[in-house]
């Protein structure tokens, strides 16, 4: 498969775990994708990176990079995650998960100049 060539998933993507209660350093359960896919995870924590700027239906809201509340640039870590302005960006992800009794919906995208074409 070539790059610019995508895969394609035809069905749902369904998270099943026992955990729900995590914060953002967690290490998530997540789906690599590099084309439009629908993920449930209800209740449960989860994540999905979209390896582009394409929609992602993540238990049944559509997000695209554009949703991003930050960003993260691997060619400077020095900077940290910085609030997501349009700054070029090869990938984004959706993550979930709850803090007490707050559902958290976390969406970033990151630079990372290894995957440039």
């Amino acid at each position: 498969m070539t790059k610019k060539e995508q895969s394609a998933l035809d069905g749902q993507c369904m998270f099943q775990n026992d955990v729900k209660e995590a914060t953002v350093e967690w290490s998530f359960p997540k789906f690599l994708v590099d084309s439009s896919v629908d993920v449930v995870s209800e209740d449960c924590i989860g994540s999905v990176i979209a390896l582009g700027d394409f929609p992602v239906s993540f238990n049944g809201q559509e997000f695209t990079m554009q949703d991003s509340a930050w960003f993260y640039d691997l060619s400077d870590l020095e900077a940290g995650l910085v609030p997501y302005e349009g700054q070029d960006a090869n990938y984004y992800c959706v993550v979930q998960w709850w803090e007490g009794d707050e559902k958290v919906v976390f969406v970033e995208c990151e630079y990372d100049p290894n995957m440039e074409a």
